[in-house]
């Protein structure tokens, strides 16, 4: 839940800062007036981009560890399949070389 509330917390920041640093003109003076008031408010927009970009850094790191992570799992299920897969074989092989040896014994 607070991983929710805080990536959108983000987003809402990434809107804001990309709308910011656009440099998008007003088309009245009475808009660009109240902007340049509310830039004046805000903190530095690149001390926000860095955090950005560490926090979506963190979460490639955290999404590259958990596809190791399934990946080697997945590994684990295919090795567990061919020994099970081989422990089946094993059986009937045991079965057909007691049914040549019987036959030959015949």
């Amino acid at each position: 839940m607070q991983e929710t509330v805080f990536r959108s917390y983000l987003c809402f920041m990434a809107t804001c800062l990309l709308t910011l640093s656009s440099g998008m003109t007003a088309e009245n003076d009475e808009y660009s007036i109240q902007r340049s008031a509310l830039q004046d408010d805000l903190p530095d927009i690149s001390i926000w981009k860095g955090a950005l970009e560490e926090a979506y850094q963190r979460h490639f790191n955290e999404l590259e560890a958990e596809e190791e992570r399934v990946l080697s799992q997945i590994k684990a299920l295919q090795m567990q399949r061919q020994d099970i897969s081989a422990r089946k074989r094993s059986h009937v092989h045991c079965l057909v070389n007691l049914i040549a040896c019987y036959r030959k014994r015949k």
